[in-house]
């Protein structure tokens, strides 16, 4: 078929359609986290310490880092780059098990709903979904050592990467490569190397876990979250695919077991996905790990679900032999039509939500105010991103108070505090009252959306600004009083 001749230029065509629809996108997938993940990468060189930060993943960090320096349309340029790898490596793996109809694969991966809005992003998911899948080909084309070594940076690009490991071996012990076994420890060893001349500790990457004692913060929730979740994560049709595909996986692994002539890509392929998504389910229902149930963690391990619904198409083809001119034009339009699925499960691209037009209404008011050049403390990384500011500036911003009891120690007078209620009380774990009945703030402004809407641990989201003064004689009860009896603020509201 002449389609499958030129077949190598749909990634190209993939990546370019989906970057230059990823301008049209006003917020993003991942909401702060993107923000967050892009100060490290665009303020590393400055910094260079931050090269090395646990939360922020290193991994991802050093590879984004020269794209972030173009701006936040760099970062989806990578990430980007890296979902369209990805399909295309979980289509050469799918060659590689000699499924029938393999580049559909390929077809498969960008079709699942979750996947591009991910992307588009600067999130951790694609990356890992990249490195994932080309060490599972890398193993399967008998590059035993090669194949480890990428594998041992999955928990540098995100944490719970270490789950897969066992999968790994268990992989490796059963193809009896035991000599390639040690090599999933690159990662760690070498940055462990590295970070001991920064931190005076071996074990930083152990001792410095960012998500210790975080249950309290991100609560738990039912062990089928996750699963109840499937439509919006691969979508219907997919997972038909993927359960058939399941099914096909196991029957092949016990009729091998049985002849003693395992391949075992089974562990390589639905062991590691699986592993992934039944972890990530049982640490949401535990109420560990730092899990807010969030579903797009699940992007990480699509591709390789994908090669498992490739199972199914495989299997079908084996028994319709009859009708291939036809079954060849069904499938590849049915591949080609598949890729308007996350356009239309999810909205996109993402406009502004209420809570973002009342952040930019406090922005607006902020760049207008006579408070525009004086130091801010914030918690939201919405504000500094927007503001373009340095966040690692200390004579300019400061993300977070350290001493909860008296702020006021860490705060100039003059200087401005702002308490969001996503992050004041949760991350920043500061009370409202505790500010509110702080003769050393005085409350200058209050944004809230024009509706009420819930955000972390149910607190209705709005926005407080404070200046630090000397002494504060009047009542922020009766300034916030004010505030919110006042008309002038809605015009500020998009």
């Amino acid at each position: 078929m002449k389609f499958q001749k030129y077949f190598p230029l749909v990634p190209v065509l993939a990546f370019m359609i989906y970057y230059c629809i990823s301008f049209q996108f006003e917020v993003y997938e991942g909401g702060a986290d993107n923000y967050s993940h892009y100060k490290f990468a665009k303020y590393s060189p400055s910094y260079p310490i931050l090269l090395l930060d646990h939360w922020a993943k290193p991994v991802f960090t050093i590879l984004c880092l020269p794209f972030a320096q173009l701006g936040f349309k760099g970062v989806i340029f990578f990430n980007v780059l890296c979902g369209v790898c990805a399909a295309w490596m979980a289509y050469l793996v799918a060659k590689e098990l000699k499924h029938s109809y393999s580049w559909v694969t390929f077809f498969i991966v960008l079709s699942m709903p979750l996947y591009y809005p991910v992307m588009v992003s600067c999130l951790t998911e694609p990356l890992f979904s990249l490195a994932l899948v080309v060490s599972v080909y890398l193993l399967l084309k008998k590059k035993y050592v090669a194949g480890c070594i990428v594998a041992s940076f999955l928990f540098l690009i995100r944490t719970e990467g270490f789950v897969l490991y066992p999968m790994f071996t268990i992989y490796l012990v059963v193809m009896r490569q035991y000599k390639a076994i040690p090599f999933l420890l690159c990662g760690f060893l070498l940055y462990s190397t590295i970070g001991y001349f920064a931190y005076n500790d071996f074990f930083w990457l152990i001792n410095k876990n960012p998500y210790s004692n975080t249950a309290a913060l991100y609560g738990t929730g039912e062990l089928l979250h996750f699963a109840k979740q499937t439509k919006m994560i691969f979508g219907i049709p997919q997972s038909i695919l993927i359960v058939g595909g399941i099914f096909i996986a196991i029957y092949k692994f016990i009729s091998q077991f049985v002849r003693k002539t395992i391949e075992a890509d089974v562990f390589l392929i639905e062991g590691i996905w699986t592993c992934f998504f039944i972890a990530h389910s049982i640490v949401w229902w535990l109420g560990t790990g730092a899990s807010l149930g969030l579903i797009r963690v699940m992007a990480s391990v699509l591709p390789l679900a994908a090669i498992t619904a490739g199972r199914t198409i495989n299997f079908l083809d084996s028994f319709i032999t009859s009708y291939t001119k036809i079954k060849t034009y069904a499938i590849t339009f049915l591949a080609v039509i598949s890729l308007l699925m996350p356009f239309i499960m999810y909205a996109i691209p993402f406009r502004y939500t209420d809570i973002d037009k009342t952040k930019l209404a406090f922005l607006d008011w902020y760049k207008q105010s006579v408070y525009a050049d004086k130091k801010i403390h914030l918690y939201d990384p919405f504000f500094y991103y927007y503001l373009d500011l340095d966040p690692f500036d200390s004579t300019r911003v400061n993300e977070y108070i350290d001493n909860k009891t008296h702020p006021e120690d860490e705060i100039e007078p003059g200087e401005l505090y702002v308490w969001d209620a996503h992050f004041g009380p949760n991350e920043g774990g500061m009370p409202i009252e505790q500010i509110m009945k702080n003769p050393y703030f005085q409350l200058v402004n209050y944004f809230e959306p024009s509706k009420p809407i819930k955000v972390l641990n149910d607190h209705l989201y709005c926005i407080y600004v404070f200046e630090r003064v000397r002494r504060n004689n009047l009542s922020n009860d009766s300034i916030l009083s004010h505030f919110k009896s006042s008309n002038i603020k809605e015009n500020l509201y998009r």
